[in-house]
């Protein structure tokens, strides 16, 4: 019997023991062998906002998590080993304090982060809510004063401000105007903001009459100060060349009749027309606009502001009317202007003995402080003698007619017509290489205006 029963046993232990084909192995201890640390249990948030590094080490997988809406982790996972982790906490201007824990865990180890933040009230003020500029142009200071992160904005297109936003604390703020020659007096109200807050400070300019630099005997024979309801400009008075193709200058822009699509490049609004440079898709669209008309000789004359930024390249030029070849048939440059080149224009002339081709075209720059800011009056005048040019009224570019009745040298004796508009890129704007961040670049011009003897 004692045989049997021994026997018995030796028969169930060669079955539950011995017959699995695929025995399986017991999970390992769940923590035994983890190990997780965290740099700091706690610490506390600033009220407008702030972010903590702490360290995590781990010899496994970890991830971090939070119930609250107001905090976030970079990176919220990581590898074993050493990893710095920020805690960002946003802004508490609840009035009410409030804490939450950040848990780090890897397998079924846990570690806490307790994150505590004061609650605060937004408070924003500025020590002026009414400001003059001069006739004539200026700046006033405003100064703002908050615990929360502000910002400027206006609609008037006249204004101009900087900072435009700013962290908390006490800072001023510059507004500016240029020179106010519409003939009437204008104000606006610029903006502070912080969260729903936003304090008005109203900005008023008287005007003042424009200075004339028209010289003696000339007479106003055509012009366009871009007034009136019409958002685009007058086709009568305006045509446009459109395309690409580098226009003979590796230029990157694509050139369009006013407007393609819903993008318009050559807006008038609030009494100027802008011409504006912007990315869309992979093409940069832009304007070049020509008068209808031609003249020779002649004053000729435009308020412009420039865009700024590597890359832009506005121009305001003239070209032959019966145009066969270049540079035989003449060019005329009154203003060019590149974005790399900061505050200074450029004046220049072409022809067949000298030109930018040769490397030897006769040019002249000026100084124009804050160009890209304020209006500045560039001109040109044109007679049979020789060519000049001018900002504001000061000449620094002269080139004579050597009247040897050589079309290499002189061929300006011919009908020309004006021109403006702003490449990006090309041999000479896009120099230094181009910033797309610029865009969408404005070139604005306030008028142009053609004088000849009476």
């Amino acid at each position: 019997m004692k045989n049997r029963f021994s026997y018995f046993l030796i028969l169930l232990v060669l079955f539950f023991g011995c017959g699995s084909k695929d025995p399986v192995s017991p999970d390992p201890p769940p923590s035994a062998d983890t190990y997780l640390s965290v740099s700091q249990s706690d610490f506390t948030a600033q009220t407008s906002g702030s972010s903590q590094n702490i360290t995590v080490i781990s010899n496994m997988k970890w991830k971090a998590s939070s119930g609250a809406d107001w905090l976030s982790c970079s990176p919220d996972s990581g590898a074993a080993g050493s990893s710095t982790v920020s805690i960002v906490a946003t802004a508490n201007f609840t009035e009410a304090d409030r804490s939450a824990d950040v848990t780090f865990t890897a397998g079924s180890v846990s570690k806490k982060c307790t994150v505590k933040q004061i609650g605060e009230k937004i408070s924003l003020s500025i020590n002026s809510d009414m400001i003059t500029i001069s006739a004539d142009g200026g700046s006033q200071p405003v100064t703002v004063t908050s615990n929360a992160v502000w910002t400027v904005s206006s609609d008037a297109d006249w204004l101009t401000y900087f900072p435009k936003s700013g962290n908390p604390g006490s800072i001023t703020v510059s507004i500016s105007a240029a020179g106010n020659y519409t003939g009437t007096v204008r104000s606006a109200v610029v903006n502070f903001t912080a969260g729903a807050i936003t304090q008005k400070c109203t900005v008023s300019q008287d005007y003042t009459d424009m200075p004339s630099y028209v010289p003696a005997g000339y007479s106003l024979v055509w012009q366009d100060e871009f007034d009136g309801t019409s958002r685009l400009p007058d086709t009568k008075k305006w045509w446009y060349e459109t395309g690409g193709g580098g226009w003979g200058n590796n230029e990157l822009e694509y050139y369009i009749p006013g407007f393609q699509g819903t993008d318009t490049c050559a807006q008038i609004s609030n009494g100027t027309l802008k011409i504006i440079a912007k990315k869309v898709g992979n093409q940069v669209l832009s304007i070049r606009m020509n008068t209808s008309e031609s003249w020779t000789y002649g004053y000729f004359e435009a308020r412009l502001k420039m865009p700024s930024g590597k890359g832009t390249w506005p121009a305001f030029w003239m070209m032959p009317k019966n145009f066969t070849s270049w540079p035989l048939d003449g060019e005329i440059d009154i203003m060019e202007y590149v974005g790399y080149r900061p505050n200074v224009a450029q004046a220049s002339t072409h022809c067949q003995a000298y030109n930018g081709a040769s490397g030897n075209n006769k040019t002249g720059t000026i100084a124009a402080p804050g160009a890209e800011t304020n209006f500045y009056t560039y001109a040109l005048l044109w007679t049979a003698d020789e060519i000049t040019a001018y900002l504001d009224g000061v000449k620094y570019f002269t080139y004579p007619n050597d009247h040897t009745n050589n079309k290499n040298t002189w061929p300006f004796n011919a009908p020309f017509y004006l021109k403006l508009n702003l490449a990006w890129g090309g041999n000479w704007g896009g120099l230094q290489g181009v910033d797309e961040s610029k865009l969408p670049a404005t070139y604005e011009i306030d008028y142009v205006r053609v004088y000849q003897l009476k």
